[in-house]
């Protein structure tokens, strides 16, 4: 959700009762399974979906499998979904918490149809939109948005981070930040990679993914190059099959994957995900076509 990482419920900021339904969910599984099956949480990217999921799930006192993008595939599903039927070592009930849900392709989704029926373990799908979980996996789901943080909420998230980090940023300079930004994520890079005084441009807080426009304005050259709010993955995805250049995706692949675990990586990781080009932008994902031209080569 942000560099400074909320430890407890309790310290997430934003509307409280919409984790409500999640914590009702999590509590029907005490000594039975809940009617509705799997748990969906959708919302913009950098809302906070996987952050919420691992607190609730924390707090319910299960342990979290956390199945993410990357060199995610059917077997490592499998694997992560047998490890979900098992109890721990400290004897707690596991839950297994799949991440980036807009990436993942026909194969890996059909890991999902015995679970359906069977409601072996707790399982929690994050996702952009609901539109990214195919219509016989929610169709029974429990579905919780995560909505857009205020304005407010942002500037007492910035004040932490600037708290944290020893920025020399004033209110004044926070609250412009928190009127443009759209997520914790984004209002937090805004922070980290403008001096203070220096007003963010004005603009309306847009929502992070608006039909793939943003996605396909950066592949054409179209967006100004800077800071990504759309979700890395849907960009690399698109910028894949749109056959970037190579030698430029495994760069931008590398920087991606190497942000999460060194400090300060990700405004450079996220500024040269901004300079991909293709000469289309076809729209992801792509169920039911077969991929040609393009290193992926595979029916999704």
């Amino acid at each position: 959700m942000s560099l400074m990482k909320p430890n407890t419920m309790s310290d997430l900021l934003g509307r409280r009762s919409q984790y409500a339904p999640i914590r009702t969910w999590l509590k029907s599984w005490d000594g039975g399974k809940p009617t509705t099956y799997p748990l969906i949480i959708h919302g913009e990217s950098g809302c906070g979906k996987s952050l919420i999921a691992e607190l609730t799930s924390v707090e319910a006192d299960f342990d979290p499998i956390i199945s993410e993008a990357g060199d995610r595939d059917s077997a490592a599903l499998k694997t992560s979904f047998g490890q979900g039927r098992s109890r721990s070592f400290f004897g707690q009930s596991r839950i297994v918490i799949v991440d980036d849900a807009m990436i993942l392709d026909r194969r890996e989704w059909r890991e999902f149809e015995s679970l359906l029926e069977l409601k072996s373990f707790p399982l929690i799908i994050l996702a952009t939109t609901t539109d990214d979980v195919p219509y016989q996996v929610r169709r029974n789901a429990l579905i919780v948005e995560i909505e857009r943080p205020s304005s407010e909420h942002l500037f007492i998230h910035l004040q932490r981070v600037r708290a944290e980090h020893d920025y020399n940023h004033t209110d004044s300079d926070l609250r412009a930040i928190a009127e443009v930004a759209s997520s914790w994520r984004s209002a937090t890079l805004i922070l980290m990679t403008i001096p203070p005084n220096m007003k963010p441009s004005e603009r309306k807080r847009n929502p992070t993914r608006l039909g793939h426009s943003q996605v396909r304005a950066i592949l054409m050259g179209q967006y100004p190059v800077g800071d990504v709010s759309v979700h890395p993955l849907q960009l690399l995805a698109a910028a894949e099959f749109n056959q970037t250049n190579p030698d430029v995706m495994i760069e931008a692949n590398s920087l991606h994957s190497r942000q999460w675990a060194t400090d300060l990586l990700g405004p450079i990781a996220r500024h040269y995900l901004s300079t991909l080009r293709a000469n289309s932008a076809d729209r992801p994902p792509f169920r039911n076509r077969k991929i040609t031209g393009s290193s992926l080569g595979r029916q999704v």
